[in-house]
């Protein structure tokens, strides 16, 4: 039987500093049979760790095509975070997964995508897969993207919105006025109002708690079904295969039935979000 702890190594190809608490690495495997293996979906997770100071669960933000490394964005928040923000390029983690059998929904539709903070990290490879998908698909499709920040150094991703924006209607709020921000201020829900929505969307949410009650309000006054409707939970996740019980909330494990879920399918469910 197959050790489910059983890790692998991955090397730090590069380092960039996304904000002053947020770091992406791009990672590549030493063990090139496991790298041939490595096939993430849009929404999963690793785990990610450093001997000593324990591992934790990242969700996958590069592009799914990209084949030479993978990578994961990190937010300084305890002591394996504060160790990873330590790391140097040449610098080993150890790697489990990916994990988790909830993944986002094919492009077949329009996409109504809200996030708020680090909740697009899980949300950049789909963005990846519809800009990718442009002029292939049989389907004419919409991607719109609603982002909020606490402040202008919170934003991550900042340099790729350029791009973005040529094919994504692609709008950023932040919680409060800032010098050098002359954009939206406030819940980025309270943009819906003077946006020309995308037509039957699927919708789908990553972000804090208190972010998905003002967006669930604003997709139910737009008629979008609970079967269109897609959280991703992460957040709820420690070992990653449904041992610890850290994630389990009802009958539903995050890390083995997500993390992506269905809001038609968890809504009943108390406290999951």
């Amino acid at each position: 039987m197959l050790n489910p702890y059983q890790t692998t190594k991955a090397k730090i190809k590069d380092i960039k500093e996304e904000s002053s608490e947020v770091k992406l690495f791009s990672l590549f495997f030493l063990d090139k049979n496991f790298k041939k293996s490595f096939d993430p979906k849009p929404g999963q997770i690793v785990e990610v760790g450093i001997p000593g100071f324990g591992e934790g669960p990242f969700a996958i933000c590069s592009c799914a095509s990209e084949k030479d490394f993978f990578q994961v964005c990190v937010r300084r928040a305890g002591k394996l975070t504060n160790k990873m923000h330590e790391a140097k390029i040449g610098d080993i983690f150890t790697i489990r997964g990916p994990y988790g059998l909830g993944v986002f929904p094919e492009i077949k539709k329009n996409l109504l995508l809200i996030a708020g903070g680090l909740g697009l990290v899980p949300l950049r490879p789909l963005i990846y897969k519809y800009m990718a998908s442009l002029g292939y698909s049989h389907l004419p499709s919409q991607m719109q993207l609603f982002y909020g920040a606490r402040s202008q150094d919170d934003l991550i991703f900042k340099d790729e919105y350029r791009r973005w924006r040529k094919y994504i209607d692609m709008h950023i709020s932040l919680d409060k006025e800032e010098k050098g921000w002359d954009g939206h201020v406030g819940l980025i829900t309270s943009l819906f109002r003077d946006v020309k929505m995308a037509e039957n969307p699927i919708a789908i949410l990553c972000g804090p708690p208190v972010m998905y009650k003002f967006a669930l309000d604003e997709l139910k006054r737009l008629k979008v079904k609970d079967e269109d409707i897609y959280m991703s939970l992460e957040r709820r996740i420690h070992c990653g295969i449904g041992i610890c019980q850290h994630c389990a909330v009802g009958s539903k494990y995050i890390c083995k039935d997500g993390p992506v879920f269905r809001w038609r399918d968890i809504k009943n469910i108390k406290n999951i979000v």
